[in-house]
Order: structure tokens, then sequence, then C-alpha cells
């Protein structure tokens, strides 16, 4: 079941007790404990109440779509986008992005997450939500992008 953004699931052991178990961060195996998920919770929503925004995770399984540099830890402008079921609507780009919208990759949320874990807190911002991580921290609501 979803906690948030991660994943989480409860065994029964031998006691009849439940234990709490998640994802790792690849989304490969569970493990027993919820440190990520409860990570990923307190971060998120942290980011969602400094930018007075409502808490709207996409599921790790979704798309997101991203330039060259992400994946290699460049700086990053992000934006979020209603969109399908299947994608997350978060666009992120570098300043490698040659303007060639063909040149994107779509990646699963959680293949971002591990590699960019800087990032996991600021993907529960709604549709309509950007942000610059270019010299400082800034996010903001862009009206525009949910007119578009």
């Amino acid at each position: 079941m979803l906690y948030g953004y991660w994943l989480i699931k409860f065994v029964g052991d031998e006691s009849s007790f439940l234990d709490i178990w998640e994802y790792d961060a690849t989304a490969t195996q569970f493990s027993e404990g919820a440190e990520l998920a409860l990570k990923y919770w307190r971060e998120q929503h942290d980011v969602c109440v400094r930018a007075s925004a409502s808490f709207a995770p996409p599921r790790p399984d979704q798309l997101v779509v991203v330039s060259d540099g992400v994946f290699e830890g460049d700086a990053i402008k992000a934006v979020r986008y209603p969109s399908p079921e299947h994608m997350s609507g978060w666009w992120m780009v570098t300043d490698r992005y040659n303007g060639d919208i063909n040149s994107m990759q779509h990646e699963h949320m959680y293949h971002l997450t591990a590699r960019r874990p800087d990032l996991a807190p600021y993907i529960a911002l709604p549709f309509g939500y950007r942000f610059d991580l270019t010299s400082h921290e800034d996010v903001w609501l862009d009206e525009g992008v949910l007119e578009e």
C-alpha cells in the first residue's frame, strides 16, 4: 500500500503481530522497517508546508520526464503539469537541455529518487508547482501551468 509516496506492507509474524516492511530505494525488494517511507513523508510534507501547497505525492511507478544532466547530479528546474494517470506530471531539466523535447527521457519516479534523493522532498508538490534548485531553493505555484 502507498504511504504518501512510498510503498509499504504489513507482514504477520508467528506471534500474530504485524511488522511493517518497505521497498528499498530502488523498489526491487522489501525489507523490514519504514525508515525511507517516513523520511519521504516528513521531507515532502515540510516542503509542501513551506510552499503553502497541498500534499500530492506521485506513485513511485509513475513516469517523470528528465533531460540530460538530471541523473548526473546537475542543478535542476522542474515543473509539474496535469498529466495522464501513468505520468507523475514532473518535467525536470538542467542546463544541458538543448530545447529538443525528443532528447528528454521517461523514467519511473523510483529511479529518480534512488539516484537523486535530494529531489525526493519536492515531488509531492501538486500540479502547477515549480521548483528551481540552480542557485538556491525556489518553490512557487505557476497558475499558467494549470491553464495550459
